[in-house]
């Protein structure tokens, strides 16, 4: 939800988001705007077996799982629950002669208002979807400093919360599972002055839906769904070491390099409640097609680069320096704005940036058996100010659809800001 905190001076704002209030004069601490929860419950199973020698180490993991989804509006008329029958948002409230008044049902003789104790707040049925996870891979020491390793999974994975119900409590239609498809190859090196890992991916990853999917406006109706045939081919290298310069003196760095792409295009089909073909006034289906393909994953960075260094002046204790270079990450986007003259099309591309972390702790007995660990930070050392998300052709805040700066909807990263906390071990 949202909630009024500053008024800037006034006495009070006059809102309608709650289609069950009786009152449009909202205070500070009031909600305005939406307020929901998105319940899920959870359950699962897993199984695994496991090898282990000096030479080989193996392991083989299958687990299952069952998923539940369930959204409750307050701002939404509410439920009128019977012993045999419920009815939808059947109770709120509606102005009359400038007053709100309450909505009346009668049942069977009896009249309900938004007040009665069988008015509860607006809610879904319960959406259970299943996953499956199979994974198994191995490592192999080649002596007592070198080791490879490789892994294999397979992911059957239930969509998110914002690709199950949209914000009105509607159910997405066709919805299916995620699948992704893994292999990983790496190598590691262990010394005692230095450590180095190397790692390889390559991920194909199917029906990975826009977040909160796409929609159409039909006849003054809008009309939801997911983009089952959205598939994403993720590989690329990482490179993470460690390097003991002086006793007391170490450096640290990792390097990323990814090239994350949609290798779709497709015709979107959407369906009616009854899941048959929405049809338009012309009686043709309604289809949207799209072209994603090669087109750059957005929503990360797919370029990174870090280093830091760590110093410890006396026992117990040290100061750390750390920096993080982010670049090829693209504005997320709607599949659907990729059709026609702007096929295949980039999305707007965030400048790059690079983030400054101080780091200091702090450990000392206090008695025999107890410990206190202090730690300091601040964050973003030199308040650099950059972008950390971004929508493509943003139809909230741009007013034109160009693929650039200007077309973007963005919000900026923190500013410099501190951390300080305890820990105590006893």
């Amino acid at each position: 939800y949202r909630e009024i905190y500053d008024l800037l001076g006034g006495d009070y704002a006059i809102v309608a988001d709650d289609r069950t209030q009786f009152s449009s004069v909202k205070r500070e601490g009031d909600k305005i705007g939406y307020h929901n929860d998105g319940i899920v419950k959870w359950a699962g199973v897993f199984y695994q077996i496991e090898h282990k020698d000096n030479f080989i180490s193996t392991f083989l993991n299958i687990s299952a799982s069952n998923s539940a989804y369930k959204r409750i509006d307050y701002f939404r008329k509410k439920d009128l629950v019977l012993p045999d029958t419920t009815i939808r948002e059947a109770l709120g409230t509606h102005l009359y002669f400038g007053e709100y008044i309450s909505d009346t049902v009668t049942v069977n003789g009896v009249d309900y208002t938004v007040n009665s104790r069988e008015a509860v707040a607006a809610s879904t049925d319960w959406k259970w979807i299943k996953g499956l996870t199979v994974k198994s891979g191995a490592n192999i020491n080649l002596d007592d400093r070198n080791n490879i390793f490789f892994n294999v999974g397979y992911i059957s994975k239930a969509p998110r919360f914002n690709n199950i119900y949209y914000y009105d409590n509607s159910l997405f239609r066709d919805i299916k599972n995620e699948e992704v498809k893994a292999a990983e190859l790496g190598y590691s090196y262990r010394s005692s002055i230095f450590s180095a890992n190397l790692n390889s991916y390559y991920t194909i990853w199917e029906n990975k839906p826009a977040n909160g999917g796409v929609s159409i406006l039909i006849d003054d109706e809008t009309y939801r769904g997911n983009i089952n045939g959205m598939n994403a081919l993720h590989q690329g290298v990482e490179v993470d070491f460690a390097y003991r310069v002086l006793h007391n003196l170490s450096l640290e760095g990792l390097v990323s390099l990814g090239d994350w792409r949609w290798t779709s295009s497709d015709t979107v089909r959407f369906l009616d409640d009854n899941n048959n073909p929405v049809i338009d006034e012309e009686g043709e289906e309604v289809i949207a097609a799209f072209d994603a393909e090669g087109v750059f994953v957005g929503d990360a960075a797919q370029t990174q680069f870090g280093l830091s260094i760590r110093y410890e002046p006396i026992n117990n204790s040290y100061l750390k320096l750390r920096g993080t270079y982010f670049d090829n990450y693209y504005a997320d986007f709607d599949p659907l704005s990729l059709n026609g003259e702007n096929s295949g099309r980039q999305s707007w591309k965030i400048p790059a940036y690079n983030l400054i972390d101080f780091h200091a702790g702090y450990s000392f007995k206090i008695f025999k058996e107890t410990k206190m660990s202090l730690t300091f930070s601040i964050l973003n050392l030199f308040n650099e100010v950059y972008i950390s998300d971004a929508q493509n052709n943003d139809t909230y805040n741009a007013i034109s659809s160009d693929f650039d700066a200007k077309s973007a909807g963005v919000f900026f990263g923190l500013g410099r800001r501190f951390n300080l906390s305890a820990k105590f071990t006893f």
